[in-house]
């Protein structure tokens, strides 16, 4: 039982919004809401 708790623990920081996650919202992320870049700014006139 202990080591499936161990190997349960093990898995959720890989879901967790790290820094180095693509999926996370990063500065030098294409996909991040970023002042100068064109994508966000489609992106928000699709928004609206």
């Amino acid at each position: 039982m202990k080591h499936f708790f161990l190997n349960f623990v093990g898995i959720i920081p890989t879901t967790a919004q790290q820094p180095n996650s693509p999926t996370a919202q990063q500065p030098n992320s294409p996909t991040a809401q970023q002042p100068n870049s064109p994508t966000a700014i489609i992106f928000l006139n699709q928004q609206r």
